[in-house]
């Protein structure tokens, strides 16, 4: 089987993108617009991702990037992940922006060098979880504001920018948080519980691209009271559930 060129089930027309049938009855799809290779099946572009919204698809396409950040070589796009971002809030302006300033760093050749950014280039569009190009000016002049790029429009739509000191410092800032894949979940420490937590916490973890841990089945745990602290800190995020002991 080889790659055809189609429209993008996500974005379809005008962003053309790379299509190839699978074994397993799925579309590979390649797509620029998206940010790189993703899976669907035929039953999932017709009936969900027909109904998305522009907005909608935006999430759709950041989950897709952050899910390729994480090491997943071509993310599967089903049914529940559809009806996942489209409960999603949208991206902060502030972090919209950050994620434009690491795609305009790998933009450039090297450090000091000048890029070209297009507000309607695939890349800006996606990386920024712009709908429009109107959203994406708006993000790069944010950036230029806050000191992160330099440079300057040459011509409607587009221009040269380069990351500044503080832009990479910025940059290596959000990395520490963006690096990390581990979901820290509390909850009581109960036999009762241990269901809940493999039939339920668990898998729903793991199915949004994360790693769950709970700190009493970490190895080696020494001070609980300390390693619990510095694992929320590692951590994306925190699932807590509160169901407890009843007193008697």
């Amino acid at each position: 089987m080889t790659y055809k060129p189609g429209p993008c089930p996500i974005w379809g027309e005008p962003f053309l993108a790379d299509i190839m049938p699978t074994a397993d009855h799925l579309l590979r799809v390649r797509s620029p617009r998206a940010g790189g290779d993703y899976s669907v099946s035929q039953r999932t572009h017709v009936t969900h991702l027909a109904q998305l919204n522009t907005e909608e698809k935006a999430r759709l396409t950041t989950w897709l990037i952050d899910q390729r950040s994480r090491g997943v070589d071509c993310p599967k796009v089903t049914a529940e992940i559809v009806e996942y971002v489209r409960r999603k809030s949208p991206l902060p302006a502030h972090e919209r922006a950050v994620r434009l300033l690491r795609f305009t760093a790998t933009k450039s050749e090297s450090i000091g060098t000048y890029a070209s950014i297009g507000v309607d280039d695939p890349g800006v569009l996606t990386w920024s979880e712009s709908s429009t190009p109107d959203e994406a000016d708006y993000l790069v002049d944010y950036l230029r504001a806050m000191g992160w790029i330099e440079g300057t429009w040459v011509a409607t739509g587009g221009g040269k920018f380069r990351v500044t000191v503080d832009g990479y410092f910025q940059i290596a800032e959000q990395a520490k948080n963006l690096d990390s894949s581990k979901v820290f979940v509390a909850m009581w420490f109960d036999d009762s519980m241990d269901r809940i937590y493999e039939a339920g916490f668990k898998p729903a973890i793991k199915d949004a691209g994360y790693k769950p841990l709970r700190i009493d089945r970490k190895p080696d745990l020494n001070n609980i009271h300390v390693e619990i602290i510095a694992e929320i800190r590692r951590s994306k995020f925190v699932v807590a559930d509160f169901t407890h002991k009843k007193d008697s």
